[in-house]
C-alpha cells in the first residue's frame, strides 16, 4: 500500500467483528457503488467498514455511526489513473514506472496514492485532479 494507514479485517484486536449496518450504510453502499460485490461489513467502535469488491478489484468504504460516508479507498489498476495526472507524473519522473494506485475518495479531499519505481528508488506520491504532486515517503534500493 501506499501511504496509508489503513485498517484491514485483521488489523484490530477482537473489538472489529462481522455485522450487518445500519441500513442508512447499506442504501449509501449501493446508491454510491451499485456493483459493489463479495461485501463484508465490520463494525468498530460504532462506525461500520464495508470491504468489497468493484471492477475486479478491492475496495474500502468507511460510514460514520450516523450511516453517512466517511471515505472511501479504491485500489485501481495502474491504467485507471487519469490521464493527465499519468502525464504529470512522467513528465516529473522521467525512468519511473507506475507500480501501485490507490483513489481516496473524501468530501473535498479527493486524491490518489500512487507508487513509483525505477531501478534505484520507489517513491509515494499523493496527486489531485488539479495534477498537484506531493512526495510522500521516497526510498531509495539498495
Amino acid at each position: 500500500m501506499v501511504g496509508l494507514a489503513l485498517s484491514t479485517p485483521g488489523s484490530f484486536a477482537s473489538n472489529i467483528h462481522d455485522v450487518t449496518p445500519k441500513s442508512k450504510s447499506i442504501l449509501n453502499l449501493r446508491q454510491r457503488f451499485p456493483d459493489a460485490t463479495d461485501v463484508i461489513w465490520r463494525e468498530e467502535r460504532n462506525t461500520f467498514t464495508a470491504y468489497y469488491t468493484i471492477r475486479g478489484e478491492k475496495a474500502i468504504s468507511h460510514f460514520r455511526e450516523d450511516g453517512s460516508l466517511d471515505f472511501t479507498l479504491l485500489y485501481l489498476k495502474k491504467e485507471e489513473l487519469p490521464i493527465p495526472i499519468y502525464v504529470a507524473i512522467k513528465k516529473k519522473y522521467k525512468g519511473f514506472k507506475v507500480t501501485n494506485v490507490e483513489e481516496y475518495l473524501s468530501k473535498g479531499a479527493d486524491y490518489y496514492a500512487v507508487l513509483i519505481e525505477s531501478k534505484t528508488a520507489l517513491i509515494s506520491l499523493k496527486t489531485d485532479n488539479n495534477n498537484n504532486i506531493e512526495v510522500l515517503q521516497e526510498l531509495k534500493k539498495s
